[in-house]
């Protein structure tokens, strides 16, 4: 099983990626590694490092580059909306909010220019997901049972 989970910039979503991958036995693809592969590399060579990565499957990946190129992945989305994520950051980094908010958005326009760079389309395409979740009310364990009981009923 091969799963790419992506989110907005600002969400706790490695940590999480990381439980679910030991949870499920699957080994765990960080996103800095996998982003830093794919937008050192060409299009072409790429698409290819993803497909022989894909092709040896049982793996999670928290990259949202990945979400755009894995196609034989069962690809999910963690919503959270920006106040929220905000406020884990400067918590996190211990910054104000302002400077969290800045952070958050300067993350987003590059990450939206890395992926139109790389595949031609938006940041967030909720048709492009099996499944969107909206963090706002769960807490780490409720989101890792949830995404656990969607993976359990599409298993093949």
């Amino acid at each position: 099983m091969i799963v790419a989970i992506a989110s907005f910039p600002g969400t706790e979503t490695k940590k999480l990626c990381k439980t679910l991958a030991m949870r499920l036995g699957l080994k765990h693809l960080s996103r800095e590694i996998v982003d830093a592969k794919a937008i050192a590399a060409s299009s072409e060579s790429s698409r290819q490092e993803i497909a022989e990565e894909e092709s040896k499957g049982n793996f999670i990946t928290d990259s949202m580059i990945a979400c755009k190129q894995l196609q034989k992945a069962v690809k999910i989305f963690l919503h959270s909306a920006r106040k929220a994520r905000a406020k884990q950051v400067s918590e996190r980094e211990k910054i104000s909010m302002g400077a969290a908010l800045e952070k958050i958005e300067e993350e987003e326009k590059a990450l939206s220019k890395a992926i139109a760079a790389i595949s031609g389309t938006g940041y967030f395409v909720p048709e492009e997901f099996d499944m969107v979740l909206n963090l706002d009310r769960l807490d780490e364990e409720a989101t890792i049972a949830v995404i656990e009981k969607f993976l359990e009923k599409i298993k093949k």
